[in-house]
């Protein structure tokens, strides 16, 4: 098992066990300070669900792979503008539109 499944198991099981914490807490004493205590655990945990899963992702989003293949295969004196392709002249200054 891979250390990131490990983490997501854990997570899913401290919320199980979270929400069903909550629940008894609340009949058995109604207790608001447990139940809050038990419900900022469970947020804490889908923190860091949400962290680990934003920060193991490899695949990249579909418009950054297209953008890099317009990038390689534009000309060094070419800058992309939106759907417009400025190209630079000798003169400083002087960028004409296609």
């Amino acid at each position: 098992m891979t250390p990131l499944r490990v983490i997501r198991v854990v997570v899913i099981v401290l919320c199980a066990a979270g929400i069903t914490g909550m629940i008894v807490a609340s009949v058995a004493g109604n207790n608001n300070g447990v139940v809050i205590t038990i419900g900022g655990f469970i947020v804490l945990a889908a923190i860091v669900l949400m962290t680990v899963n934003t920060v193991t992702v490899h695949e990249r989003i579909d418009a950054f792979e297209t953008e890099q293949r317009l990038r390689s295969q534009q000309r060094p004196s070419e800058r992309s503008v939106g759907d417009h392709v400025l190209r630079y002249d000798e003169a400083p200054g002087e960028a004409r539109e296609e």
